[in-house]
């Protein structure tokens, strides 16, 4: 779970994969994580300021109706980083990402395009097939 610590109403840091359990209770009221966040116009404008101040891009996510919590932020996918491709619990890898578009349809170093699913944190193939995941992971679902 990502957790942004504010200075001034305003987003200053991302701790990735904290835990609440190491925020205190004085440095706890300094810190939100999606269990705090209501809209998805919220999320969005704390991306867009934790890019500002991180120089790492963040992106908002809503998550839809039926889930909670419903809204998160994200780190954004980065031109480099090594993806896999996942169905039906198999995984391959799939490259590194090369190309990052302006709607976030990602191409990676084996020809591979995935795209955003509306604003959700999931990027399907285009034309069918798998998820992308990030890092690169090669194993086989073993109940098939």
């Amino acid at each position: 779970m990502i957790y942004v610590k504010f200075e001034n109403n305003l987003p200053v840091a991302a701790v990735t994969n904290g835990h609440a359990s190491w925020l205190n209770a004085e440095e706890h009221e300094n810190y939100q994580s999606r269990w705090d966040w209501k809209s998805f116009e919220e999320v969005e404008q704390i991306a867009a300021n934790l890019s500002k101040a991180t120089g790492s891009s963040w992106l908002g996510v809503d998550r839809g109706e039926s889930v909670f919590p419903r809204f998160d932020v994200i780190a954004a996918p980065t031109v480099g980083s090594p993806v896999s491709e996942g169905f039906n619990g198999d995984y391959r890898p799939c490259g590194t990402i090369v190309q990052i578009t302006k709607k976030l349809q990602v191409t990676t170093s084996t020809g591979a395009k995935f795209r955003r699913v509306k604003n959700t944190a999931t990027w399907c193939r285009v034309n069918g097939g798998g998820s992308m995941v990030d890092g690169h992971i090669d194993r086989y679902n073993p109940h098939f």
